[in-house]
């Protein structure tokens, strides 16, 4: 299925960092098909946004396991998809969960955090409680968390995925 108009008409620029989360990599088909053609982007995943995906994969089977590993191993060898640790998130994570206008919970706020911490542009979810953030308090996270005047944004999709 190809991706909504709005969807290919994502903007990014040159030399940007997306960091995508365990939701859209295990809901998302597409989501392959734009980590591949980020030629002048960086992917990033961590160790938790990669975990997620593997147990979610573990309820349809082995199989399904083994091609997701699969596709982050291809992925990882032509250079498209860094996966991150989350060494030096803790000034971060603990900004976002002191934030009081956010409802976060702990793995939104370590995806959040690291996204942030690894200096990323765009955080590509579909989680509704990091899609429906208050601007205002994303904005003062970002403040907080990063260099005064930080471009940052949570991306979600408008394509059902």
């Amino acid at each position: 299925m190809s991706q909504s108009k709005k969807e290919k008409k994502l903007k990014f620029h040159k030399g940007e960092k997306w960091y995508y989360d365990a939701n859209i990599l295990t809901y998302c088909d597409w989501v392959t098909g734009e980590i591949i053609n980020s030629k002048y982007r960086k992917a990033l995943i961590s160790h938790l946004a990669l975990g997620e995906a593997i147990a979610g994969e573990l309820i349809k089977g082995d199989e399904q396991v083994h091609a997701v590993l699969g596709l982050v191993n291809a992925l990882k060898e032509n250079d498209v998809l860094e996966i991150v640790n989350h060494d030096g998130i803790d000034s971060n994570f603990k900004a976002i969960r002191e934030d009081s206008s956010n409802i976060l919970s702990i793995m939104d706020a370590v995806h959040l955090a690291t996204a942030l911490h690894k200096d990323c542009n765009i955080l590509r979810s579909i989680d509704p409680d990091l899609c429906n953030m208050q601007k205002k308090s994303l904005k003062n996270i970002v403040n907080v968390c990063c260099k005064k005047g930080k471009q940052f944004s949570i991306q979600g999709s408008k394509k059902k995925c």
